[in-house]
């Protein structure tokens, strides 16, 4: 209880770096099977807090190394854990050190790499009979039917959740 006590003391001093942070969040874990609720009311941080400290520790050992070293900050590592592929984690994280982008800076640099409306820009508004097509597609399809457009020009995705089901959708859009 003393060590456990210890711990949890050495997680609220202010000089730690979240990847201390993180590690001694796991040791309380992985130690004395404490949940992430349990630590959370302990060291006076919400859960979600928690959950992100322990999420920088999926990111690979060189970025890990670069906010140990204050060259990135934890908000940084928060965005890179959702890159999956461990050089282009390392190289956008080289990228965000050399050009000292700010958290908000890549999070829109990742929406655009990968492909998404940044959230500040608005969306096209669909025309009522453009929604009507695609609930009766819907409808038809007995599936999840997104179209992104306009009545000139766009995409029409239609979801499926086995073989089986595939099937089923090109048998109806034979005919």
């Amino acid at each position: 209880e003393i060590a456990e006590v210890a711990l949890i003391e050495n997680l609220q001093r202010e000089d730690l770096n979240p990847i201390e942070s993180a590690n001694a969040i796991k040791e309380l874990i992985d130690k004395y099977n404490l949940t992430q609720e349990q630590i959370s009311e302990r060291i006076g941080k919400s859960r979600t807090a928690v959950t992100n400290t322990l999420r920088l520790l999926s990111l690979v050992p060189e970025v890990i190394k670069l906010i140990q070293e204050n060259k990135l900050s934890a908000g940084h590592g928060k965005v890179l854990v959702a890159i999956s592929d461990p050089e282009t984690q390392i190289s956008i994280a080289n990228m965000a050190v050399e050009g000292k982008i700010s958290v908000r800076e890549l999070e829109k640099y990742l929406q655009v790499m990968a492909n998404r409306t940044p959230k500040t820009e608005k969306r096209t508004h669909q025309s009522l009979e453009l929604i009507d097509f695609t609930n009766k597609l819907q409808q038809t399809l007995a599936t999840k039917v997104q179209i992104k457009g306009t009545e000139r020009k766009g995409k029409i995705m239609i979801e499926y959740y086995s073989k089986d089901h595939l099937n089923r959708i090109y048998s109806l859009l034979q005919y």
